[in-house]
């Protein structure tokens, strides 16, 4: 029966809790350094009471240590591993290789998406290194997934929601080439997000500076069933710099639908508890710059375009078209929820974003701060939803585990029992000097019940309730709460206590059954320190330079790949249609002559085309500081 996890990210304590309080089978975090996401680190104490809350319900805590790692930061690393064993955690996601030949506790160790995992081959190498998880490249085909998954054995995660990083993970050096700030070292500055223009051979523009660079954001919510049959266990959900707003709404989407799956399908949930909400979710509420599948189905035709070429803002939710605006309100298409103090925002008629907020909402009428703007025909998208944000807020997700509680009479006094839903049992005996017998027998025994069911501050509840006595008790209500709080205790220790990690030593091998080449040896292995050197080298590959953090320029260097190619969202592809109907801003009379370059004031960047692996590389032409 296959167990499907579903990931959430969390930036620190709060963000934890409120991730798997929506339903996540598992976290990933940041540690006190060293991750991906260098603004969202937790201190070690911050680490343990995430780990306790998370195996309460059964839940997994996965600590991102994915950066690449100078020589004098080895050691320092080294130690912290240890120390987040001692803490309780699941399983590392690494990037840098050098840790495989780190003395290392017996962690599972998972292979982060930096590690640029887009072909069986490179999978297959990974596995054989010790790997337990690959984590793999978000712009995967169900093809290309299915490939690696009849090449491998090991556990796939594939990303399903949020924010997509254009360049093959692992494989953008953009920021550290313009700014020293490296992806790779978790100091991402995002150029990406920069508007461009498009330069034909001759330098002359193409159309206004548009982002073409930034793609839409990821969202397989309709797609799970088919990731599910390709290969995929573990559904993940991007961002760690989101907050708890964000993660509460969007895990309880896909909360609801992986919930669906599995009782359709018969699979198994990776963790415990039930959860009940008061909201329903909605994707489109939270952060987003329009959503896409990417390239989940290859270069088949889409309805849109896979960049947001036009802002690199949040848009939301589509709320409809205005047929009529002046200085003062406008009205709408269609029936809609906007109401006061809700965030709006539209494109003008040179497609830049434009934003306000609503004042009031009457017979139809919307009046924002400023309506000067808005013309008839403009399409109107809410990118803040008040009213469902402050219900995110004020009344979050509960998700608890449900217990059975009994009562039994012996002859010293009685005893009470609790029993989780895997088996796990305790029981307390209370001794008694002298047993009362209740003068109002029913009203003892509704005493007793509504007692004992008070666990609301607990992540426990009474689903069931059964008394054995000969004739009913009189208990103080102090001495039955009392005695509840150290039973429920009691469990809650004795649940952690059994919480069993799955632990694995890890060794590398000596040599591998399947060899394996990279595709280059250069500064894109991303290779920083002495022993990641070792570890290639003793397998048989040797890289020609050191990773880019090294200082190497980068000027004529490919600093991004990408699968998303410019000529194909242009039209000008000679293997594939263009694959959407979108209207070109700039209508193209005549082909454009290549090199195809994109500028600011301060960069040059030349685009190269491989048409034979359908991939765009970006290449760093010149530069200069602001």
């Amino acid at each position: 029966m296959k167990k499907l996890e579903l990931l959430a990210p969390a930036k620190d304590l709060e963000t934890a809790k409120a991730a798997i309080n929506a339903g996540a089978d598992a976290l990933y975090i940041g540690g006190p350094g060293f991750s991906a996401r260098s603004q969202a680190h937790n201190s070690l104490e911050d680490i343990s009471q995430c780990v306790e809350y998370a195996h309460t319900f059964s839940a997994r805590v996965y600590i991102t240590l994915n950066t690449l790692l100078f020589d004098e930061e080895l050691k320092t690393v080294e130690k912290l591993i240890h120390e987040l064993y001692r803490r309780g955690i699941d399983a590392l996601i690494i990037q840098d290789m050098g840790i495989l030949a780190m003395d290392l506790p017996p962690l599972p160790l998972f292979a982060s998406t930096q590690c640029h995992i887009t072909t069986p081959e490179k999978a297959r190498f990974l596995e054989q290194l010790g790997f337990e998880r690959i984590i793999l490249e978000r712009s995967l085909s169900l093809d290309e997934i299915r490939a690696i998954r009849q090449a491998t054995t090991v556990a796939l995660e594939a990303f399903v929601h949020g924010s997509i990083c254009i360049s093959y993970s692992g494989q953008c050096y953009l920021s550290y080439a313009l700014g020293g700030r490296s992806g790779n070292r978790g100091e991402c500055a995002q150029p990406c997000r920069l508007s461009y223009q498009l330069l034909d051979r001759y330098h002359n523009p193409l159309g206004h500076p548009r982002y073409w660079l930034s793609p839409k954001d990821l969202c397989l919510h309709d797609n799970l069933e088919d990731l599910i049959e390709a290969g995929i266990t573990s559904f993940k959900i991007e961002g760690r710099l989101k907050d708890p707003t964000y993660v509460t709404n969007v895990v309880s989407a896909y909360r609801e639908k992986l919930d669906a799956l599995i009782a359709k399908k018969g699979y198994e949930r990776a963790s415990l508890g039930d959860i009940s909400r008061s909201f329903t979710p909605h994707l489109s509420k939270s952060f987003n710059r329009g959503m896409t599948p990417y390239w989940l189905h290859g270069r088949k035709k889409q309805d849109h375009s896979v960049l947001s070429l036009f802002t690199q803002k949040s848009i939301g939710e589509y709320v409809g078209i205005v047929t009529f605006a002046n200085h003062r309100f406008f009205l709408l298409d269609r029936e809609h929820t906007l109401a006061p103090g809700d965030g709006i925002c539209y494109f003008d008629k040179r497609k830049t974003l434009q934003g306000t907020r609503i004042n009031t909402v009457k017979e139809g009428k919307i009046f924002p701060e400023v309506a000067s703007f808005i013309r008839k025909g403009y399409h109107i998208y809410r990118n803040h939803d008040e009213v469902f944000t402050r219900s995110l807020s004020n009344h979050p997700p509960e998700r608890t585990i449900p217990i059975a509680l009994r009562v039994e009479e012996i002859p010293e006094g009685i005893r009470l029992y609790a029993t989780d839903p895997t088996g796990i049992s305790v029981s307390s005996e209370i001794p008694l000097s002298k047993k009362i017998f209740a003068e109002n027998p029913s009203q003892a025994e509704e005493t007793l019940r509504r007692q004992l069911s008070r666990l609301g501050n607990t992540p426990y509840r009474a689903a069931s309730i059964e008394i054995q006595w000969k004739v009913p008790l009189f208990f103080p209500v102090g001495h039955l709460n009392q005695w509840r709080r150290d039973l429920i205790e009691k469990l809650h220790q004795t649940r952690l206590s059994h919480y069993q990690r799955c632990l694995s030593t890890h060794h590398l091998p000596e040599t591998l059954s399947c060899p394996y080449l990279p595709p280059f040896l250069d500064y894109r292995l991303n290779v920083l320190n002495h022993k990641a050197l070792e570890v290639y080298k003793h397998f048989g590959i040797h890289p020609s330079q050191k990773a880019a953090e090294s200082g190497a320029s980068l000027i004529e260097k490919p600093v991004m790949t990408t699968k998303t190619c410019l000529k194909l969202e242009l039209g000008l592809c000679e293997k594939h249609p263009r694959y959407h109907d979108d209207p070109l801003e700039f209508p193209l009379t005549t082909r454009p002559l290549e090199p195809f370059y994109l500028s600011t004031q301060y960069t040059l960047l030349r685009l190269e085309f491989d048409c034979v692996n359908c991939e765009m590389q970006v290449i760093l032409v010149s530069h200069k500081k602001r």
